[in-house]
């Protein structure tokens, strides 16, 4: 199986819809956030390897509306951009093992007043929370 649909099952097992935004984590090798589904049961989303993450004009709602994971997008394509820029395309391996994946994704929550939280990353897992 590869790195695309791994994650790509991983996204599916999610309810997005009506979920509860929770607790963001964001440390050297992943971007993760916690759900409550709309059925009860939480997960944490684990962004592997993230390349940035965006939430602008953020308020007060934290239902999600939807979710989306892509393996193009302008958000990723910016990243990337930049990345580029700063270190060049011929990058060095970085220290995160995740980071040096060649395929890049993009997801998508968008909340319930429209708001999006935009993650470029290279791989997602969902952990089950107990």
């Amino acid at each position: 199986m590869t790195g695309h649909s791994k994650s790509i099952d991983a996204f599916n097992s999610v309810l997005w819809a009506d979920a509860e935004l929770g607790p963001v984590d964001v440390d050297y090798d992943n971007f993760s956030f916690s759900i409550l589904e709309s059925t009860g049961v939480s997960k944490r989303i684990v962004c592997e390897g993230y390349l940035g993450y965006e939430l602008v004009g953020f308020w007060d709602e934290i239902i999600i509306a939807t979710g989306k994971l892509n393996t193009t997008g302008s958000f990723l394509d910016r990243c990337m951009l930049d990345i580029a820029r700063r270190i060049g395309a011929k990058r060095l391996p970085s220290g995160s093992e995740a980071r040096n994946r060649e395929h890049g994704l993009q997801l998508v929550v968008t909340f319930l007043d429209g708001c999006e939280l935009n993650i470029a990353m290279q791989s997602l897992r969902i952990d089950q929370i107990e």
